[in-house]
């Protein structure tokens, strides 16, 4: 790690994990240029995983199977907490 002792993963299924070539690179502040965090470098292997893990969490949830008023209304519900 260079001069930070903050580091991130990939967050899939829950789940912070590598990157599946196991590469990282520096996030720098953009006004200073200074180091931030170390962070897993995802590749199209890991995006096609990450897509496949939340298509399978979305077929097994509720929400899919949901009609369209509930989904509605628990996003306009949503959108006021975040307000």
């Amino acid at each position: 790690m260079s001069a930070v002792d903050v580091a991130y993963e990939l967050f899939i299924g829950g789940a912070f994990q590598p990157g599946s070539r196991g590469e990282r690179s520096t996030l720098l502040d953009p006004a200073t240029n200074r180091p931030l965090a170390e962070i897993a470098v995802g590749h199209s292997d890991d995006a096609a995983h990450a897509m496949e893990v939340a298509e399978t969490a979305f077929r097994s949830s509720d929400w899919a199977t949901d009609d369209g008023a509930r989904r509605a209304r628990a996003l306009f519900r949503l959108a006021q907490l975040l307000e």
